[in-house]
């Protein structure tokens, strides 16, 4: 099963977390999103049915990320067109409570590669196809 399949030709809403810590924010880098198989986002995913936003968020960060985070203040709404991939993306700032960073799992599909602190520099040199085009409106 490919992406296109499980996340193609519907609206998606998803919840996304920004973690900040010494001046650099944490990402997670999937593959399968371009032709590269390199694509770094802030932390998230879908929203489950029943499913309320700060628990969603809570739930996607620790599967992604192995960290307990408490849910902040909301930061903006982005929607992402690309099809067959549509999304609409809520951003909220987030607070570490617990747990170690580690590489997590998506649980529909394996493509998570990584997830480490990248400072904006960093994320600078990056190739703008291998990066989320949200980033650099919130950091």
């Amino acid at each position: 099963m490919d992406l296109a399949e499980v996340y193609g030709n519907k609206i998606r809403v998803r919840v996304v977390g920004v973690l900040q810590k010494n001046e650099k924010f944490l990402f997670v880098n999937h593959t399968s999103l371009n032709l590269d198989n390199v694509f770094w986002h802030f932390p998230g995913g879908g929203i489950e049915a029943h499913e309320n936003i700060k628990d969603a968020l809570k739930r996607e960060f620790l599967e992604e990320t192995g960290m307990i985070i408490e849910v902040e203040e909301f930061i903006k709404l982005n929607e992402h067109v690309a099809p067959p991939l549509h999304a609409v993306e809520l951003f909220f700032n987030v607070k570490h409570i617990s747990g170690s960073l580690s590489i997590g799992q998506d649980p529909e599909l394996p493509i998570i590669e990584d997830c480490r602190f990248l400072s904006k520099q960093e994320l600078e040199a990056i190739p703008k196809n291998q990066l989320s085009s949200s980033i650099f409106d919130i950091i």
